[in-house]
């Protein structure tokens, strides 16, 4: 009985301790998140989206200073 019941330790302290590695390495990951969008940056239309952006700001800053000048 003595023996099976050092067995069992054994075993869960090693569970414990694998466990407890993985959690560190998710810890550490969630820490530290690197991006990578290299795979996905061909898909993405980064100069439509600038383009509309910059079109955008400048139509809204052309409303705001001619808002102020007609005051």
């Amino acid at each position: 009985m003595l023996r099976c019941q050092a067995t069992t330790n054994i075993t869960l302290l090693e569970i414990k301790q694998r466990l407890q590695k993985i959690e560190n390495v998710i810890k550490r990951n969630g820490l530290d998140p690197v991006i990578n969008d290299g795979l996905i940056t061909q898909f993405l239309p980064l100069d439509t989206v600038k383009r509309e952006l910059i079109s955008r700001h400048v139509n809204l800053t052309e409303a705001e200073f001619d808002s102020i000048v007609a005051e």
